[in-house]
């Protein structure tokens, strides 16, 4: 309560909870689960960076160390949930031994968002983000294509073309052709484009023998873009 939600507990709350370890309900890693996962947590709108400081204090006693602060707020700005990193550092050998000391059951933690169960995923669509959309993720959005994905009920490709490119919000930028081809580039090649290429592309829409609607699938398709999606371990 101290750490996790910066107050005193509320004794009803004390209670049960004491109650639930005293009967074997509940693990250590459920209860940093449900504490960090909670409403109440969210509304104290930390940044990243405190997040994860309070995550370490919560489950290990002590501040993150820098590396392992890094990698952790890394997780987070990614699009990763909170629940992404309470199973990291529970499933510590370090989380083990506290738990020891404090005579709990260790437990497991579960990563229930889709955005915290394939971070290489998480990863990847928070590129599609920054580099078609401008901006970062949002959580409902994150969650909501890592689910599409992780579930099949769309592919990557899907994802990547209609999904983002042809989004209300992507269209409403009403880029110019050139712009729109030097995106095409840095999102499905990760590079600038080249003098040729840049050409070829601007002249198809130009004389209107490709439109910006099929162009996306068409850079989807590209050994380039295999290779990127390989480098984030994924089909």
């Amino acid at each position: 309560y101290v750490i996790g939600l910066n107050r005193v507990p509320d004794t009803a709350g004390f209670n049960q909870w004491v109650s639930n370890f005293e009967n074997n309900k509940v693990t250590a890693a459920q209860a940093i689960s449900n504490f960090l996962m909670s409403q109440e947590f969210a509304d104290r709108k930390l940044s990243n960076q405190e997040a994860v400081t309070v995550a370490y204090n919560l489950c290990l006693d002590r501040d993150p160390d820098t590396s392992g602060l890094n990698t952790m707020k890394e997780f987070l700005d990614s699009g990763a949930g909170y629940d992404y990193i309470i199973k990291a550092i529970t499933d510590s050998t370090e989380f083990a031994t506290v738990a020891a000391v404090y005579g709990v059951t260790k437990g497991t933690a579960v990563c229930t968002e889709p955005r915290s169960q394939n971070i290489n995923l998480t990863r990847f669509i928070n590129r599609m983000y920054i580099n078609v959309l401008g901006r970062n993720c949002d959580a409902g959005g994150m969650n909501y294509w890592c689910n599409e994905i992780l579930t099949k009920s769309k592919t990557i490709r899907q994802v990547c073309t209609a999904g983002f490119f042809g989004s209300t919000e992507f269209k409403a930028k009403q880029l110019t052709d050139v712009e729109y081809v030097e995106l095409l580039y840095r999102t499905f090649f990760d590079r600038g484009s080249d003098n040729d290429g840049r050409s070829y592309w601007i002249g198809c829409l130009t004389l209107k023998t490709r439109t910006r609607e099929e162009m996306p699938a068409l850079f989807e398709d590209s050994k380039e873009f295999r290779s990127l999606k390989t480098k984030f371990g994924l089909q």
